[in-house]
């Protein structure tokens, strides 16, 4: 394989095997980096069920991302062809491999001494690790061979967990047969699957296993970590499975007196041989280390037998750190996008949103304000071209800090003076004035523009102009106005940032209004204001081919209808696909055309890895835009990185604080995160911006419910709500109404809707949320008659959209109404198969709440109680409250596991 070329990979050394695989270290030609590269043997990559088993593989990797878990980069297959000379492999030859970012570092087995670690280093490693396991088992995935050796330190000292070879997506049988010690045993049905030395008693004895198996294997290492030794011995496989199974081993503490009891406690309690008997959750193991190490560095916590020192030498630089590491190549987060991303070896770590540095909270901020329209209404948007192109040239400007143009025009028509305006913002100086276009008379053709630098601190004008030009040069005076505006700040720019600074985006004024009216549509959320959009858009780069912005926000507009399941035809992607690969084509080095790429990949074909890659690459491009954070954030969210993606969301919101849409994403981040409070309080000035904000008053009434547990300031939500056909604000009165028990007024609220209400993850038809209130109301025979029409449709439906995982949890839910047991949960599993949390932990929980009511209504209650158990564990919209007060659940109400869950997550 030495020398040879795997499509745009030439391979330059082994590094040795990893997991099933060999691994390579390779340069990626495209971008002029290093890559490790696993691939298959050609004798395995011959057997399918191998083959199923190495794609496998890939696909639990790539299910994760967290800064402490290698993440996968891409699957693949190459020709083999002869580089530079003789090596492995015969060219000519079809290669399966996966293309992993090169990471270098000692495994901890190689860590771990005779006497075990110091306890400052069991910390630094065992808190990351039980955070990387927390993170997997939120997306549903099992590790099942969790060992020292499948845990590198990096030669910065990060933790990464490596090897989900034998992750378990779903309940799996294993194969192979084995002997030896250390052994994996991977073929037979029944038997184990993993690493026997870290076996957990279940999988020891090949029974099923599920994340708990997991927190068994860590505390095998942490106990290794402690004194230095395993806690289970044999020098057998079968007297080593026997200790597994029976012997219960001295606590740490025993072996290592320095340490603290309560670390003993913990590592004790993973070893527990029943799982119901051991910590229920990684959560719940990462939080005891925490805050152990917490207490331990406050002195706080008294070591077991030994005398605490008088005070903590000051840490020096570990050697694991000093190596000049030569090790396993490992996964993390690159890129194979669909074009070439320039720059892409200086990329910093993907999705990490790092504090502002001191010299960027310094920085002057400023805003421009919309320009006052002096010439009739229909020239509005001319006024607010204005406002619009001057911040995207400010926005260039290295050292200054733009509010974005969402936020400030909102203060169109505002009677506030400069200095209320500046404090709201938190802005040093504005710009505001006026435009009139004379398209008749005298002048004809021609715009006056007045525009005015606005010192807040002491509301002082620093500098104005009047401009009287021909309707063809508005460009070079947006240019003349950001060019004064920055000398008059005192900036001095490089001739290629005065250069950048003078760029127009079209030289056609006509396209230039169809692009800015065209922006105006794609803040809402409904397919026809999304439609309206892409026709502007497409009017826009019609007149001007070459106008790269209007391409972003065309192939944006068009990957938005496709994410909210407007439209989810080949035909809608593919015009997503060619708008985006126009603007990268037209402005390389434009953050809009990146943003538009990590769009696509994120809103029509889920894929967060790629998107995350392009908003990285917008954000080197230019550092800090609010859209750039908030696209990041949002596929953050969706890969259940809640906290790093409220970062961003946040981050966003300081540097558009009036943004609408911004406001109502770090809403619901903090309504899933049930932080209902901070929610309330961020969804409070979403209204004061817009008051009539269905999406934000959907979000305060979730908060209410899950704050209060009561309906009485969840009812004021809804009843303020404009008795119109709007989807978002009947289905929240509906759910009102359903809370209050009222059912009658829970039918009659869905009349103004359509057949189906579409509201975000909600795709539910009237006629099954009319059947659903109908059979509570205890109405049988109109209740199933509306259950027999929905399910009669629904099947309908499912023949044209099989891939619709909404109908098929719609009608899972209706067979369900209808006692067709079977069928109701075979469509609820294969919806939540479809679009598993593991992909999406946004709109994932909406389809495990159905699950959970599909469970319910067939009299499976465990099963019911076990999702709902799963639900209230992970970040979700559904709280406690709504357990409480929806009547879906009220058969469960009198099962132990029910007050249980109150009990737990109450």
């Amino acid at each position: 394989m030495i020398g040879k070329q795997l499509g745009y990979l030439r391979i330059t050394s082994k590094l040795g095997q990893g997991g099933m695989g060999e691994v390579y270290r390779a340069e990626d030609t495209r971008l002029n980096r290093e890559v490790a590269v696993k691939v298959l043997p050609a004798e395995m990559a011959d057997a399918p069920e191998r083959l199923e088993r190495f794609q496998r593989e890939a696909k639990a990797v790539a299910a994760l991302n967290h800064p402490n878990i290698v993440t996968i980069h891409s699957v693949e297959q190459a020709t083999l062809v002869e580089s530079q000379g003789p090596g492995d492999g015969a060219a000519g030859d079809t290669v399966h491999f996966i293309v992993m970012e090169l990471v270098e570092g000692r495994t901890l087995d190689h860590l771990i001494t005779e006497r075990g670690l110091p306890l400052d280093e069991i910390f630094d490693v065992a808190v990351p690790l039980t955070d990387a396991l927390t993170a997997a088992h939120a997306q549903g995935i099992t590790h099942r061979d969790l060992k020292p050796a499948n845990v590198m330190v990096t030669g910065e000292g990060r933790v990464k967990v490596l090897d989900f070879g034998l992750a378990k997506l779903q309940q799996e049988t294993a194969a192979a047969d084995a002997t030896q010690l250390p052994t994996e045993v991977l073929t037979q049905e029944g038997l184990a699957l993993g690493t026997l030395p870290y076996m957990s008693p279940e999988q020891a004895e090949g029974k099923p296993v599920d994340h708990r198996s997991d927190i068994f294997s860590l505390g095998v290492m942490l106990y290794e970590m402690a004194s230095g030794r395993r806690p289970f011995a044999g020098d057998t496989t079968a007297s080593l499975v026997s200790s597994i199974l029976r012997d219960a081993p001295p606590a740490v503490t025993e072996l290592n007196p320095e340490l603290p009891r309560h670390l003993g406690r913990v590592i004790g309690r993973c070893l527990e041989k029943q799982p119901a008997d051991r910590y229920q959750s990684a959560r719940d193991v990462y939080n005891e280390l925490r805050g152990l190490r917490k207490e331990v560095e406050s002195g706080a916590t008294p070591i077991s037998s030994a005398a605490l020192p008088a005070a903590p030498a000051p840490k020096t630089a570990r050697p694991y750190r000093l190596w000049a590491v030569a090790g396993l190549a490992v996964l993390a987060l690159a890129l194979v996008a669909l074009w070439l991303l320039p720059g892409g070896d200086e990329a910093g770590p993907a999705g990490i949103a790092e504090p502002p540095s001191a010299a960027a909270e310094a920085r002057q901020m400023i805003a421009v304000l919309p320009f006052e329209n002096l010439g009739p209404p229909e020239d509005e948007y001319f006024a607010a071209g204005m406002a619009e192109e001057i911040t995207s040239r400010l926005s260039t400007v290295p050292g200054l800090g733009v509010i974005s143009r969402k936020s400030a025009m909102t203060y169109a028509g505002s009677t506030k003076t400069t200095q209320e305006i500046g404090r709201e913002l938190a802005v040093d100086y504005l710009i505001q004035g006026s435009i009139r276009w004379a398209r008749s008379g005298e002048g004809a053709g021609r715009v006056r523009i007045t525009p005015q630098l606005i010192r807040v601190s002491d509301d002082t004008q620093v500098w104005s102009a009047a401009y009287d030009r021909v309707v063809n040069d508005i460009f070079d005076v947006q240019s003349e106005i950001a060019a004064q505006v920055i000398d008059e700040l005192g900036i001095t720019l490089r001739a290629t940032e005065r250069g950048a600074l003078a760029a127009a985006p079209t030289d056609n004024v006509e396209a230039f209004g169809a692009y800015v009216r065209g922006i105006d549509y794609t803040v809402q959320w409904d397919a026809e204001s999304l439609r309206q959009a892409v026709s502007l858009f497409e009017r826009a780069v019609e007149l001007d081919p070459g106008f790269a912005a209007a391409w972003a926000y065309l192939a944006r507009a068009h990957a938005q209808i496709v994410h909210f399941g407007f439209d989810r035809s080949e035909s809608r992607i593919s015009a997503a696909r060619e708008a985006a690969q126009r603007a990268l084509e037209l402005a390389p080095e434009s953050p809009q055309s990146y943003q538009a790429l990590g769009m696509y990949h994120y809103h029509a074909h889920k894929e967060y890895g790629l998107a995350e890659e392009a908003f990285a690459a917008a954000d080197r491009l230019r550092p800090d835009l609010p859209e750039v954070l908030e696209g990041w954030g949002l596929v953050q969210r969706r890969r259940g990185r809640w906290e790093e993606s409220t970062r961003n969301m946040e981050k966003a919101v300081r540097l558009s604080p009036r943004d609408e849409n911004l406001l109502i994403n770090l809403g619901s981040n903090y309504v899933y995160l049930r932080r209902y409070p901070e929610a309330l309080q961020v969804l409070d000035r979403c209204l004061e911006v817009r008051p009539d904000a269905y999406w934000c008053q959907n979000y305060r009434w979730e908060a209410f419910v899950g704050l209060d547990g009561t309906t009485s300031r969840a009812r004021k939500v809804a009843d303020a709500l404009p008795r119109s056909g709007m989807d978002i604000a009947v289905f929240l009165r509906y759910l009102q109404a359903v809370l209050e028990r009222d059912y009658e007024r829970a039918v009659a609220e869905l009349e103004p809707a359509d057949e189906i209400i579409e509201a975000g993850a909600v795709h539910r038809p009237t006629s099954l949320l009319a059947a659903l209130a109908l059979s509570l109301q205890g109405d049988s025979a109109r209740a199933r008659e509306a259950f027999e029409r929905t399910r009669r449709a629904l099947e309908r439906d499912l023949e044209q959209r099989p891939e619709h995982f909404e109908v098929r949890t719609s009608l899972g839910i209706a067979y369900a109404g209808l006692g067709r047991r079977e069928a109701a949960v075979r469509e609820g599993l294969r919806a939540l198969e479809a679009y598993p949390l593991s992909r999406d932990a946004t709109w994932g929980p909406d389809l495990v709440k159905d699950m959970a009511q599909i469970y319910t209504m067939v009299g499976q209650p465990e099963d019911a109680l076990g999702q709902l158990d799963r639900l209230l564990t992970i970040p979700s919209n559904f709280s406690v409250g709504l357990l409480r007060l929806e009547p879906w659940w009220d058969a469960l109400r009198d099962h132990p596991g029910y007050r249980e869950l109150i009990e737990k997550h109450g």
